[in-house]
C-alpha cells in the first residue's frame, strides 16, 4: 500500500494477515521502484504474485497483482551482465 509519504508492506500466511510488516518513508527510497524478494534456505514454499488465474486467499481491498500494473507503470529490473567474466558469485 502506498500513501502520500510511505509504503506500508504487510503479509498474509494460509489465508491469515499477518499485519503490518513494515512502513518505509517515500523519500528514503529516493525515487527507486520496490521490487518483491524471497529469501530462504532449505524451505520449500509457494507464493503467487497474481500469476495464477485464481487468488489463494481473500485479497484486501483495493489490492493490485504484480500482473495487472500496467507497463507504462512498471519499472524492469537490472539487466544480466553482457559477458561471464564479468558475473559475481557471492557465496
Amino acid at each position: 500500500e502506498f500513501t502520500n509519504d510511505e509504503a506500508i508492506l504487510s503479509y498474509g500466511v494460509n489465508d491469515e494477515y499477518t499485519g503490518v510488516a513494515y512502513r518505509i518513508p517515500l523519500e528514503s527510497l529516493e525515487g527507486r521502484p520496490l521490487a518483491p524478494h524471497i529469501l530462504t534456505k532449505n524451505a520449500a514454499f509457494s507464493v503467487n504474485f497474481g500469476q495464477e488465474d485464481v487468488p489463494w486467499a481473500q485479497v484486501q481491498t483495493n489490492f493490485t497483482f504484480l500482473r495487472n500494473i500496467p507497463l507504462e507503470e512498471a519499472t524492469p529490473g537490472p539487466r544480466r551482465p553482457e559477458k561471464r567474466s564479468d558475473c559475481e558469485v557471492l557465496l
